[in-house]
């Protein structure tokens, strides 16, 4: 895959087929449906482990992280990563969602 923004990690091509095989869906409805699906396998297949980083918190803020940006799809993958006690009010996205 020829992507600079890439975080490699293991499973990393399978992560990114499941997310590129929902997107392919087309509508909404559906792309949700085959994320949420596709996202329970990986967090149980032994073969997948986010990078590190994902972990790792900041003191006054959450940490987000691109891990992978796509140039065929236009989609964005972005970990974020809450401490002990903090949180976020509920907001809006501005006409992009998230999964």
């Amino acid at each position: 895959m020829a992507n600079t923004t890439a975080t490699q990690f293991c499973g990393f091509d399978q992560f990114i087929a499941t997310v590129d095989g929902a997107v392919a869906q087309g509508s909404p409805d559906k792309i949700t449906k085959a994320l949420r699906a596709g996202l329970c396998r990986l967090i149980r297949c032994p073969d997948v482990k986010l990078p590190d980083c994902v972990y790792e918190t900041c003191e006054d803020h959450y940490a987000r992280r691109e891990l992978y940006h796509s140039p065929n799809h236009g989609y964005t993958v972005v970990a974020m990563t809450w401490g002990p006690g903090q949180g976020t009010l509920i907001h809006d996205h501005c006409g992009m969602w998230c999964v």
